[in-house]
This record gives structure tokens, C-alpha cells and sequence, in this order.
């Protein structure tokens, strides 16, 4: 009986070390789309024409080199880049992702260039930044 009660606590702890719904494809193809929704929403506050196309692009990975790129953690970064203004001008940046085991993640890290914690809308008021820290879910099953 002890040992058929050790095997399956055995069993539950390995469960957790086997597949996980959180990839690269799965982190990155969700953190692009959501950054370009923020990002025109920030335009849109400061006036600012939003018509181009972005070509947003996130290319995610999970701590580093020894370290597999999927499952749940404090250790994602994302690189984003896309266009501000046509083909011309790209853009990049990283972002400090916590990925919970849910799929949710929360992003930080917007550079300088992009804004601060704050910005000024084209009424002149003061609003939180759309792209300073952002919250996004994908599905991890």
C-alpha cells in the first residue's frame, strides 16, 4: 500500500515536468497583436494618424541558452519590432514578460522613446501610457 501510494505521488510531481501550453509560438503570437492594439490606442490618445500598417513582429524567448523556451516564469523577453513610419523606419525594443501557467502575462519595459508611464493627449490631459506595462492572455491548453 506504501509503495502504491509513493508511485502515485511520484506520478503527480513528473506530471508537471512533461508538455506545457507555453511556447514561443504561443508567448510571441500573442504579445505582437496585443503590443499593436496598445500602441494604436496610444496613438490614437495623442492624435496621431494610425492608418500605416505596423508589421508588428515578437520574437520571445525564456531566459537563456540552458534554459528551454516554454512554461510559466518571470524570465520571458520579447523583442518587438515594427514600422512607424513605413518600411523605412523599424522599430525595437524588449519587454520583460511574467508568463503565468494560465497563459496570462504581464509585459514591462517600454523604452524611453515610446513614452513613459505617462502621456499627454491631444486634449492636453495626463494618461497612463497604453504600452508602459500591459496585460495579455493567450490560451495554454
Amino acid at each position: 500500500m506504501k509503495r502504491a501510494v509513493a508511485l502515485a505521488g511520484l506520478a503527480a510531481i513528473t506530471a508537471g515536468c512533461g508538455s506545457t501550453g507555453i511556447t514561443v509560438d504561443r508567448v510571441s503570437g500573442s504579445v505582437a497583436p496585443t503590443f499593436e492594439r496598445m500602441y494604436r490606442w496610444k496613438q490614437q490618445l495623442e492624435g496621431v494618424s494610425t492608418a500605416a500598417p505596423l508589421n508588428t513582429r515578437a520574437k520571445c524567448v525564456k531566459g537563456d541558452a540552458s534554459v528551454r523556451d516554454q512554461g510559466a516564469g518571470a524570465n520571458w523577453v520579447c523583442t518587438i519590432t515594427f514600422l512607424i513610419d513605413g518600411a523605412d523606419t523599424p522599430v525595437s525594443f524588449n519587454w520583460n514578460l511574467t508568463v503565468k501557467p494560465d497563459g496570462c502575462w504581464t509585459a514591462e519595459g517600454t523604452p524611453v522613446q515610446l513614452g513613459g508611464q505617462t502621456i499627454r493627449t491631444r486634449a492636453g490631459k495626463t494618461v497612463a501610457n497604453p504600452i508602459y506595462a500591459v496585460d495579455g492572455c493567450f490560451p495554454a491548453t
